[in-house]
C-alpha cells in the first residue's frame, strides 16, 4: 500500500472539503489549527495508487486506483469516482477546468468541472474524448491550459491560450479543440507554469511558449517585446548556455512566475521572478536568468507550487525552497526561505514522486 506524505497546508486543504488523516487513523478531519502548518502529515490511503494530480491552485487531489484504473477526487466528506467504461487510466493532469486523463489504449480524455464562483470544482460532468488518436503518452496542466505528449514526440494543447501558453498564434484566448504545437522538434517531456508551457527537446533543452512578464521562458530577449503575448515556440536560449558539455534536461516545472528544471547531472536550474525567494539564491534579486542553484548537487526530481519549489537527491532527501506562508516547506520558523533546506524528519529510502500546487506539497512513494 502506498502512502502520501503530505504537507499540512495542503491537509489544511483537505480537512475544509473532507477526510485526512495522520499516522492515527481514527482522527476525525474536519478542521485543522495553525499550530499545524508546517508539519508534514501523512494521508492514509486504503488502495494503491498508480499516480496522482495536485491542481496549480493546491485545490484539487486526484489519485489513480491501480485496482480498478478510475480516478478518485478527494472532495467534501464523499469522495468523487470517475470512469471511462472499459478501459484504465494511466496518467492524470488537473486545472481549473477539470481533471484531464490518458487511458492505458491510449486516448486522452477530459471531465470537465462545474465550478463555484470561488474557481473550486463541485462536479465534474461524464468524460470527453478530446481526440480520436490513440497516441499519448504524458500530460500536465497549468493554471487554465492543458499539454499532452504523443508516442511520436509531438506536443498537443488545449485551454487558456491568453498568454500564448498553447503555443498557438491566434488571438482567440480559450483553444476550445485539441491543438498540435506546431515545431520542428520531437519532444521527450513537458512542464508548465501557471500561464507558460516548457517542453523538452529531443536534443535535451527547453522550448518554450507564454506568459514572459518575469524572463520564466528562459529566453534572452522578449521576442515580443511590450506584450505578454508569446505564442511562438522558441528554445530557452539563455538556459541552453547555462548547460556544460553533454549536460540534459530530464523534467522541468514551474510556477506562477518561474521555472526549474534538473539535469542528467543532477544540477537543479532555475529562472523567472524571485520576489518569493522561488529561485533559491541569496542575492535578493527580482527576477533572474537560468542559473544553477550552488546548495543542491545530485537532485533526481524536481517540482514547483505557486511560488515554491521541492526537489528530492541522490540520498533520500527532500529539499525546499521559496514562499512558506502556509508551511508547504515543512517548517514553520519562516516566511520565505532563500537558501533550500532538507525537511525534518523526512528520509526516503525508495523512489517517489514529487508534487507541488499552490501552497502545497506532496511526496507519493512507489
Amino acid at each position: 500500500r502506498r502512502m502520501v506524505a503530505v504537507m499540512a497546508a495542503w491537509a489544511a486543504g483537505m480537512r475544509a472539503r473532507g477526510r485526512c488523516s495522520s499516522n492515527d487513523s481514527s482522527e476525525r478531519v474536519d478542521e485543522i489549527p495553525i499550530s499545524f502548518f508546517g508539519r508534514i502529515r501523512r494521508m492514509k490511503v486504503e488502495k494503491k495508487i498508480l499516480g496522482c494530480s495536485l491542481a496549480s491552485d493546491g485545490r484539487t487531489f486526484s489519485y489513480i486506483d491501480a485496482e480498478s484504473g478510475g480516478i478518485v477526487v478527494l472532495r467534501g466528506k464523499k469522495n468523487v469516482s470517475l470512469q471511462v467504461p472499459g478501459a484504465k487510466i494511466t496518467k492524470i493532469a488537473s486545472n481549473r477546468e477539470g481533471i484531464f486523463g490518458i487511458c492505458s489504449n491510449g486516448y486522452l480524455y477530459h471531465w470537465p468541472s462545474t465550478s463555484s464562483k470561488y474557481g473550486r470544482s463541485l462536479s465534474f460532468l461524464s468524460p470527453r474524448k478530446l481526440s480520436k488518436m490513440q497516441c499519448f503518452k504524458d500530460l500536465v496542466c497549468g493554471e487554465g491550459h492543458m499539454i499532452a505528449i504523443s508516442k511520436d514526440g509531438s506536443a498537443w494543447a488545449l485551454g487558456d491560450n491568453t498568454f500564448g501558453q498553447c503555443g498557438q498564434s491566434s488571438k482567440d484566448k480559450s483553444i476550445i479543440s485539441l491543438q498540435m504545437i506546431t515545431f520542428d522538434k520531437k519532444f521527450t517531456g513537458v512542464g508548465c507554469g501557471n500561464y507558460h508551457t516548457m517542453l523538452i527537446g529531443d536534443d535535451g533543452t527547453i522550448y518554450s511558449c507564454g506568459l514572459d512578464r518575469w524572463m520564466q521562458l528562459g529566453h534572452t530577449v522578449n521576442w515580443y517585446s511590450g506584450s505578454s503575448f508569446q505564442p511562438r515556440v522558441r528554445q530557452a536560449d539563455s538556459l541552453f548556455r547555462a548547460l556544460l558539455p553533454g549536460e540534459k534536461v530530464k523534467k522541468v516545472d514551474g510556477g506562477e512566475d518561474h521555472s526549474l528544471c534538473v539535469t542528467n547531472m543532477g544540477r537543479v536550474f532555475t529562472w523567472g521572478i524571485h520576489d518569493q525567494a522561488q529561485l533559491g539564491r541569496l542575492l535578493k534579486t527580482q527576477y533572474g536568468e537560468p542559473k544553477a542553484v550552488s546548495s543542491l548537487e545530485n537532485i533526481s526530481s524536481i517540482a514547483s507550487g505557486k511560488d515554491h519549489c521541492i526537489a528530492i537527491d541522490s540520498n533520500g532527501d527532500i529539499w525546499g525552497w521559496g514562499k512558506n506562508a502556509y508551511g508547504p516547506l515543512g517548517s514553520d520558523n519562516e516566511r520565505l526561505i532563500w537558501k533550500p533546506i532538507i525537511f525534518s524528519n523526512v528520509l526516503i529510502e525508495e523512489e517517489v514522486e514529487l508534487l507541488a500546487g499552490g501552497a502545497s506539497s506532496i511526496i507519493l512513494r512507489r
